[in-house]
């Protein structure tokens, strides 16, 4: 996924599917508009899964994994295979903000289905 314009963005919409039991990996990409990297250097990031965007409950929380080095504008959310496998939902939605210097960036959102198992896996 390569989002474009991070410095006057406008805020994308990406779906997912998570497959319940199995590990999840969103990559990203951040550009500039001239297509150049868009520099991650002392950003952090907080994504996370809830039913609704005004549910209280957390479903999970993602990792966002930043890419070394950061001036590439690269980075992931993940969740775990044990993460995935106690979720138990249909339709919940998520997103991603960006935060440096006290300045929170919401750069993506989306709907989120949760693929659920039919095979119920041995741990």
């Amino acid at each position: 996924l390569k989002l474009f314009g991070a410095s006057q963005f406008n805020l994308k919409n990406v779906d997912i599917t998570i497959e319940q039991y199995a590990d999840f990996s969103l990559d990203i990409s951040f550009k500039k508009p001239n297509g150049l990297p868009f520099p991650l250097t002392d950003y952090t990031g907080l994504s996370q899964l809830r039913l609704s965007p005004g549910s209280v409950e957390i479903l999970a929380t993602f990792q966002v994994i930043f890419e070394e080095p950061r001036t590439l504008g690269k980075l992931k959310l993940t969740l775990h295979s044990a993460t995935t496998a106690t979720l138990n939902f249909f339709r919940g939605v998520y997103d991603l903000y960006l935060i440096k210097d006290g300045v929170r960036t919401r750069f993506l959102e989306g709907s989120v289905t949760l693929s659920r198992t039919v095979s119920k896996l041995l741990t």
